[in-house]
Parts: structure tokens; C-alpha cells; sequence
């Protein structure tokens, strides 16, 4: 009935007003709802706003079409082509994937105490964009809340391009400094090493692979001991570099070696004739 409300007011004014008029002699007193909109008209359909009747009708209909939104809807970016993108714990599924310039991230299990809520940022930055990061800020109360571990597991990879993963690091953004937290970045594949941080840090080193690595498994795992707050958001960051290419004898250097060689050869014949 809303829906069909919505378009009539939209395409016909005079239906619009004629249905407000009818309206208007409906029993309904204006304490019930006050007066509703903003200037002499309520959103802009060509009735009084003194009619609460017609605000009733408008809302039902815009509250039935938000209803049909996608579960996905919350995904913004992510797609071939984007340099940000955001999406919630509740929008991952075992084939979901977010593309951010040459780097994908996917594959994302092993939650551990990560709510629907939780919200997710990807971004690349720095110079030539080789650096991306992952942003997980806490959903719900606003918090990771203490006497808690939290924890996924995700791949990164290099999806186009010929550049290559040097290294990663994380940082923690805590709500509360007097929060005591750890914070734990592990690289499983296709080298195991890890990054702890502790109160007071909030920033770890970065590690480095010692091989050229396009794609990585990554445990990221936060426990939350004691605070008032807790921690807000953690963010893991993944450095990239170009390729590493072997050097290999330029033709340039021959060459001239063997241009010496022979004049070499000629300085010599002369100076024998001489003799």
C-alpha cells in the first residue's frame, strides 16, 4: 500500500492533493503525531503538514523499501579498480574478496569473538601506493573489551602487476592507554614469523620476507587483559616493493672491453715497428 502511495504523490500532483484532501477530514487529532517536515509542506508532497495521516503513509512506504535492501549493502569499494574500500564482519562469506590497486584480501576464517558488527577498512597509501592496510575497529559497544582474545585469519596477495610483499607490521589504537592489551600479526605462509606488541607500544617493527612472496597468510589476534575501555581498532600494514631483478652483464661494458683490447694490440705492433 505504501509503495503504491509513494508513486501516486510522486507522478500525479493532483492525485497527491486530492488524496491529501481526503485525508484532511480524517478523524485524527494533531497532538497525535505534531506537526511534521519542514516549511509549509511535509517532504515536499502538495498537501498541508498539519495531516499526520499522510506522514504516517510516506514513512510505512520508505521503511518497506529499506527492508528490501541487500545484506551486502554495507560493502563499499572493493571491487577491480579501487584504492578504499570497507565492508562488515556480517558481508564476508568463504568466496568474498576485496580488491584495493594491486592487492587482494580473502579468504577470511578462524573469527574468534568478531561479531557482525565489526567493521573493516582497506586502503593503500604512501609513495606509489606501496603501502595497504587493514583497519578492524570494533563494532557493538565501540570497544574490544577487556578479558578477551579476538582473532582472524586472512590471505593477502598481488593480484596484478608484477610487484611483490617485503614486509608487514601493526599498530593498535586502544581507547583507553591504561588498557593492557597484546597484539599479535603472524605471518603462517610461506614464512612463519611473528610481531607481539604490549602496553605501552602501539606500534610494532616491521618484518621482512627474505624471499620474492605475492601472496601471505595472516593470523592477526588481539587479547584484551584488563582496562577501562578497551581497545577501539587495530590495523595491520603490508609493505610492498618493486620487482628484484638479477643483474646481468650489459652489452655496453663488452663491448668497449673488446674495443680496448684491440687498440691495445695495434699500440703494441707500433711500437715494435719503431724499434
Amino acid at each position: 500500500m505504501g509503495f503504491v502511495l509513494v508513486n501516486l504523490f510522486r507522478f500525479s500532483g493532483h492525485a497527491a492533493r486530492a488524496f491529501g484532501g481526503l485525508l484532511a477530514s480524517a478523524p485524527c487529532p494533531r497532538s497525535a503525531l505534531g506537526r511534521v517536515g519542514t516549511g509549509d509542506r511535509p517532504y515536499g508532497v502538495g498537501v498541508d503538514r498539519q495531516n499526520p495521516w499522510l506522514a504516517v503513509a510516506i514513512a510505512m512506504a520508505s521503511a518497506s523499501l529499506l527492508s528490501s535492501a541487500p545484506a551486502g549493502a554495507a560493502v563499499s569499494g572493493c571491487s577491480k579498480g579501487s584504492t578504499s574500500g570497507s565492508f562488515l564482519a556480517s558481508d564476508i562469506t568463504p568466496t568474498f574478496v576485496c580488491y584495493i590497486g594491486d592487492k587482494s584480501y580473502s579468504n577470511f576464517k578462524d573469527f574468534k569473538h568478531i561479531d557482525t558488527s565489526v567493521f573493516f577498512q582497506v586502503s593503500q597509501g604512501g609513495l606509489n601506493d606501496m603501502t595497504h592496510t587493514l583497519r578492524v575497529t570494533a563494532g557493538g559497544s565501540g570497544y574490544f573489551a577487556p578479558s578477551e582474545s579476538y582473532k582472524i585469519t586472512y590471505d593477502a596477495s598481488v593480484w596484478s602487476g608484477g610487484n611483490v610483499l617485503k614486509g608487514y607490521a601493526t599498530s593498535v589504537n586502544p581507547n583507553d592507554l591504561s588498557a593492557d592489551w597484546i597484539k599479535q600479526l603472524k605471518s603462517v605462509a610461506p614464512k612463519e614469523e611473528s610481531l607481539t606488541i604490549n602496553t605501552p607500544d602501539t606500534a610494532s617493527s616491521t618484518a621482512t620476507f627474505s624471499t620474492k612472496v605475492t601472496s601471505a597468510t595472516f593470523i592477526s589476534e588481539l587479547t584484551v587483559n584488563a582496562g577501562d575501555s578497551g581497545v577501539k581498532q587495530w590495523t595491520d600494514t603490508l609493505y610492498q616493493q618493486f620487482p628484484i631483478s638479477t643483474p646481468v652483464p650489459a652489452p655496453l661494458p663488452l663491448l668497449g672491453a673488446g674495443v680496448g683490447w684491440g687498440m691495445a694490440r695495434r699500440l703494441r705492433r707500433r711500437i715494435r715497428g719503431q724499434g
